[in-house]
């Protein structure tokens, strides 16, 4: 898969193109075909190292926090995470991966982005957002276009 990695702390100059392999699923975790990503604030800090001392990564790293997209496989019995789901989340702060054609999150970190809603805008949800359906992704909340 392709994906923008980070080869080490600093300006925008450490982002770099690779392809890497898929990510590999857990048990309760799905895979997701990313259509659409977030610059998320936290990004640009991790970016620049200020978690280093702290939260260390190691290189290439794929930040990435904001994600919607499709449900390609599911190790998961959550309900409405079937492959052809339309999702969106926010990936762990730690593991990140938003920057990639996949990722691999905890199903429960997952909601159905509304019909009508596309991915883009569905993208822009994950930053802390939490639908009124308690963020399983069986329940799409109230989100609509008029919401954003």
């Amino acid at each position: 898969m392709k994906a923008i990695v980070i080869t080490g702390h600093g300006d925008a100059s450490v982002l770099a193109s690779v392809e890497l392999p898929l990510p590999t699923l857990q048990p309760g975790e799905v895979l997701v075909r990313i259509r659409a990503a977030a610059v998320n604030p936290a990004d640009v800090k991790w970016r620049a190292g200020m978690f280093a001392a702290f939260a260390p990564v190691s290189f290439p790293h794929i930040l990435g926090y904001d994600i919607a997209g499709e449900v390609i496989e599911s190790q998961s019995e959550e309900q409405g995470v079937a492959p052809g789901a339309r999702v969106f989340g926010m990936l762990d702060p730690f593991r990140k991966g938003g920057y990639a054609e996949y990722a691999a999150m905890p199903a429960d970190h997952l909601s159905l982005i509304p019909h009508g809603l596309d991915y883009p805008h569905g993208s822009d949800r994950g930053g802390g957002y939490r639908p009124y359906g308690g963020g399983r992704a069986g329940k799409a909340g109230s989100l609509s276009r008029a919401d954003h």
